[in-house]
Formats: C-alpha cells, structure tokens, sequence
C-alpha cells in the first residue's frame, strides 16, 4: 500500500507541479521540457525531440495535454526502459508521438480506468484530428504507443 501512496503522490506531482503557489496559465509547448524534466525527477528515462514550430493554441494545449497523460500513464504503467517523446510539424499537421516500455514491472501496478485514453482521444477528434494507442512491436522489444495527429491548419486559419 505504500508504494502506492507513493506512486500517486508522485503522479500529483508530475500533473499539477509542486502544488505551491498559484494556478498556473495554459501550458504551452515551451513547457514541454519541464514537464519532462519532472518525469525524470520521478524516475522516468524520458527523451524528448521537439520541432512544433508554431501552432494554433488549441493545438499546442492538446499536444501539451497528451504528452502529458502519456508520461503519467508511464509512470503509472510502464516497464523499466526509455520513454520517447516525439513532436515534429509535417504536412500541415503537428505530429506527437511517445512510446513506453510495454509488459512485465516489477512493484506495484497503478490500476488503470482508462480515461486518461478516452480524454486523449476525446481532445484530439475535437480537433478534427487523429488518435491511436496501443501496443506495438520495435526493434527493441514490445512498446506502448501512442500516437496523434492534429491538423495545424483548420477552416483556412492559422
């Protein structure tokens, strides 16, 4: 029961920062490294390439948003191993894109609902774009991934 306490503390912490001080603005994807940054504190061995180049803030509070969920999601879930964070704009889209160890961990195992999926989902249809996860097979053995794309680009606006 203690590894569990642990593990959502350090969960709250990870989604809403330290918890001092006041709320903070929208985040923006010039957060993204910080964001990382306490995944790392956490535990995690997270990589991050990111070359959003400008997008919409709906975009960028999406794309935030779901990297977001998905470190969460593999502090909560993920086997030992690397975490790749991927954003990169092409097509007229902004491409995200992480990936997590997939199978056996050793200690405790948070238990998933699901909703975290559901709200990635959810957020990216709102914007007329791409969503999938799932487990897939790499050359280095079963990851998690998950996967969006969203148009940078919608009704001739930019």
């Amino acid at each position: 029961m203690a590894g569990l306490a642990e593990m959502r503390r350090l969960i709250g912490i990870l989604r809403d920062g330290d918890g001092e001080g006041e709320p903070v603005a929208t985040p923006t994807l010039d957060g993204l490294a910080a964001l990382v940054d306490g995944a790392r504190t956490n535990g995690l061995d997270v990589t991050l390439d990111a070359d959003p180049g400008r997008v919409p803030a709906p975009v960028e509070l999406a794309a935030y948003r779901i990297v977001q969920e998905s470190l969460t999601n593999a502090l909560k879930h993920a086997s030992p191993g690397r975490v790749a964070v991927t954003l990169a704009a092409r097509d007229g889209s902004l491409a995200v894109r992480v990936t997590s160890p997939y199978g056996d961990r050793d200690g405790p195992r948070a238990p998933g609902s699901g909703a975290g999926l559901v709200g990635m989902r959810e957020r990216v249809a709102l914007l007329h774009g791409t969503f999938e996860a799932g487990p897939e097979n790499s050359g280095r053995g079963t990851v998690w991934t998950v996967r969006a794309t969203l148009p940078i680009t919608h009704g001739g606006t930019e």
